[in-house]
């Protein structure tokens, strides 16, 4: 499924996929759009993208958004035109 999230964010929910394969989606989507002969424009287009994956990164939506979030701003802030992976989620210990 794909959705728009914010003004110029996309999100893509993958099922039964784990982390590494998520991110092997995204960078091939990342080459896709590099490659791209978009009419009319003159100039490469490329994007960032940031993965997360359940439960690593998160088990709520919102600590899922979160992670891919991060790792969105990760992939613009080291150069942009590449995909990260967001941050393990913390691990709750139990009884704290």
């Amino acid at each position: 499924m794909v959705c728009r999230y914010g003004g110029e964010e996309f999100g893509i929910l993958l099922t039964q996929v784990n982390a590494q394969q998520a991110l092997s989606v995204a960078e091939k989507l990342r080459k896709m759009v590099e490659s791209w002969p978009f009419p009319g424009v003159p100039r490469t287009v490329t994007i960032s993208a940031g993965a997360a994956a359940f439960p690593e990164h998160g088990k709520t939506r919102d600590e899922l958004v979160r992670a891919a979030d991060s790792a969105l701003y990760a992939a613009k802030q080291a150069g942009r035109n590449r995909v990260c992976l967001g941050p393990l989620a913390r691990r709750q210990v139990v009884g704290s």
